[in-house]
């Protein structure tokens, strides 16, 4: 199976985030956080799941392999993210959401960086310096 190195980045300070799922209001409290992380609290994917999952049957929010977010949930919903578009943007979307039951984002977020391809321990040995570092 190929092998990819994910670096998770995370976003401190994130102010109080007030996004509506289908005509209700959600809120993700202000703090620091990371795109996903295994403690719940400290996860923008995991904070986002639980909000589509208040609003709509089979709600979840994840990254994909592709890198990129997907937002779905049995049916059809509409999402309108704050004015501010921070988390939009954190998350990878461009735009309001409506009429779908999966979205995925168009962009990576900014908050994961990976390079895209399989990795190659041969080409880098760890423990190994080259003549450029210190």
């Amino acid at each position: 199976m190929p092998i990819s190195a994910w670096l998770i980045g995370s976003y401190r300070g994130l102010p109080e985030q007030t996004l509506t799922i289908e005509g209700a209001p959600q809120v993700i409290d202000a703090g620091s956080y990371y795109l996903y992380d295994a403690t719940a609290g400290l996860s923008l994917l995991t904070q986002l799941g639980a909000a589509l999952l208040d609003e709509v049957v089979g709600g979840s929010a994840v990254l994909l392999r592709n890198r990129k977010v997907r937002l779905s949930g049995s049916n059809p919903f509409d999402l309108t993210w704050p004015v501010d578009g921070v988390l939009r943007g954190l998350l990878g979307f461009t735009g309001n959401l409506a009429g779908q039951a999966t979205y995925t984002a168009p962009n990576i977020s900014p908050l994961l960086w990976s390079p895209g391809r399989t990795e190659t321990p041969t080409m880098a040995p760890l423990g190994s310096l080259t003549a450029n570092m210190q």
